[in-house]
C-alpha cells in the first residue's frame, strides 16, 4: 500500500496529488471551525451585579449589543471595567452609535479607575463619534425622571484617534465622551 502522511501548508491546507485511480481514506482529522468563542460577560447588568468588562473582546461585545438597539438590558445596563484595556491601535465601534432608534447608552459605566487607550474610532454613517456616542436618559413609563440616567464615571481614556465623516446634509457630533 502507498501510505502517505500529509502535512499542512502555511495556510493549514492539506493536499495530495492523485495521478491515477486510487482509493483515498482519511482518518484522524478533527474539524474546528474558525468561529470566535462566544462572549459571556460575568455579571447580570444590574446595580448589584454589573456586567464585568475585562478585555477588548468584551468591550466590543458590549458596543455591538448596545448598537443593535434591541436589548434593553444592555442599553440600560450597569457595567464595571475590571482592567486597563490597551486596544493596540485597533478600530473600535462607538458605544451608542445612534444608527438605530434605540442604539444609545442609558446605563451606568463604572470605569473603576481604569483606562481605555490606544484606539481608533471611525464614524462613517452615523452622526455621533466618540468612545460613547449618544449618552442619554431613558424615562420609561412609570419611572422617575432621575431613573436611567446615562452615566460614565471614573474612566480615563487616552491616546486615541477620532475619524468622523458626516453623512450628506448632516453634521457629526464628536464625542459625548471621546
Amino acid at each position: 500500500a502507498n501510505d502517505s502522511v500529509l502535512s499542512a501548508d502555511n495556510n493549514g491546507v492539506y493536499s495530495v496529488t492523485v495521478t491515477e485511480e486510487v482509493r483515498v481514506t482519511v482518518s484522524g482529522i478533527t474539524y474546528t471551525p474558525d468561529e470566535p468563542d462566544p462572549v459571556r460577560l460575568k455579571g447580570e447588568g444590574t446595580e448589584s451585579s454589573p456586567y464585568l468588562i475585562s478585555d477588548l473582546k468584551e468591550l466590543r461585545y458590549v458596543a455591538d449589543q448596545i448598537n443593535a438597539g434591541t436589548n434593553i438590558n444592555f442599553i440600560l445596563g450597569y457595567y464595571r471595567l475590571e482592567n486597563d484595556i490597551d486596544c493596540g491601535g485597533e478600530t473600535i465601534d462607538v458605544i451608542g452609535n445612534g444608527i438605530s432608534g434605540n442604539s444609545f447608552f442609558g446605563g451606568h459605566f463604572e470605569g473603576n479607575g481604569h483606562k481605555i487607550s490606544n484606539y481608533r474610532i471611525e464614524s462613517r454613517n452615523g452622526s455621533y463619534a466618540g468612545l460613547f456616542g449618544i449618552v442619554q436618559q431613558y424615562v420609561a413609563p412609570g419611572t422617575a425622571i432621575d431613573d436611567n440616567l446615562g452615566v460614565i464615571e471614573n474612566l480615563t481614556i487616552e491616546n486615541f484617534t477620532l475619524d468622523a465623516h458626516a453623512p450628506s446634509s448632516s453634521n457629526v457630533i464628536a464625542g459625548s465622551l471621546v
